[in-house]
């Protein structure tokens, strides 16, 4: 019995040591289970700062890529630019335009516009031929739908049916209007009727509804 005393001393006190060392085992634990979420997270960041360069890159080829398409196929129709780079090729293979007459005309594909440039000019053969070489290396989506070449003193005289694209982008809706309230007749009789100088917006106006043909005079040598 006197040896059973220390014994039983021992195991309480290790019993209570146990339960004492519980919560800060379960606390030990959550703060594992913290450190190992935090290295995880610290590991998904370190990936997404890695691949950033290569972000970066994509984001400017994307980039690249949008402004190739906006210069083959702008948001607008652009004829300045177009006879720019008529007058420019133009010059440089030593051939002179005549005329540039503009049509618009119905485009196959939805949401595109299409517009034709009939454009008359001479020059030497090889010239012309380094002339239409150009026409079909521009940027801009430029096709050529037909041409007819006739014989001249020193070179040719062409008369060539280009066809230029650009997006077909919704107009505005226009906003309502109503129709005006006639007049309300009086027994008083007046001498001049009223004039109205204003214009109603819902008075007919020109028809734009089909394109007219413009010519554009062209003085380039």
């Amino acid at each position: 019995m006197k040896n059973a005393a220390p014994l039983l001393s021992l195991l309480l006190l290790a019993g209570w040591g146990l339960l004492l060392a519980r919560p800060q085992y379960s606390s030990l634990q959550d703060a594992q289970a913290s450190r190992a979420a935090a290295e995880q997270t610290l590991q998904r960041d370190q990936t997404e700062v890695n691949s950033l360069p290569q972000e970066q890159q994509r984001a400017a080829q994307l980039a690249q890529r949008s402004a190739n398409l906006d210069a083959t196929l702008p948001t607008r129709e652009g004829l300045a630019g177009v006879l720019r780079d008529l007058r420019v090729m133009a010059e440089s293979r030593h051939v002179t335009l005549q005329s540039i007459a503009r049509t618009a005309v119905s485009s196959p594909t939805p949401g595109i516009a299409a517009v034709t440039l009939n454009v008359s000019s001479s020059g030497s053969y090889p010239n012309t031929q380094r002339f239409l070489d150009d026409l079909h290396s521009t940027t801009r989506a430029l096709t050529t739908s037909s041409g007819a070449f006739t014989a001249a003193a020193g070179g040719l005289n062409s008369s060539l049916k280009l066809v230029t694209y650009a997006k077909n982008l919704p107009l505005s809706p226009a906003a309502p209007c109503s129709s005006p309230t006639p007049p309300v007749p009086t027994d008083a009789p007046t001498s001049t009727p009223p004039q109205s100088s204003a214009t109603s917006p819902c008075s007919a106006g020109p028809d734009l509804s089909s394109p007219t043909p413009s010519t554009t005079p062209a003085s380039v040598h």
